[in-house]
């Protein structure tokens, strides 16, 4: 079961990824108020976190459906 093994590798990797897009996204919520830079940080941040949530779910889909 190499590609199990595999999987889960992938999936550790974009779950930890996810969990320090998570904490820095809180980091900046955590501000009164964002700098223009920050402002596209957030937005850039909020649009990674959701490709690897997208990831997490169709590599969960994929060994559902093998």
């Amino acid at each position: 079961m190499p590609q199990e093994r595999d999987a889960d590798q992938v999936m550790e990797a974009l779950r930890a990824e996810h969990r320090a897009l998570e904490l820095r996204l809180a980091e900046l919520e955590g501000h009164k108020w964002l700098t223009p830079s920050e402002q596209i940080e957030r937005a850039q941040l909020k649009k990674l976190k959701l490709a690897k949530k997208d990831a997490i779910e169709r590599i969960a889909r994929q060994r559902v459906l093998a």
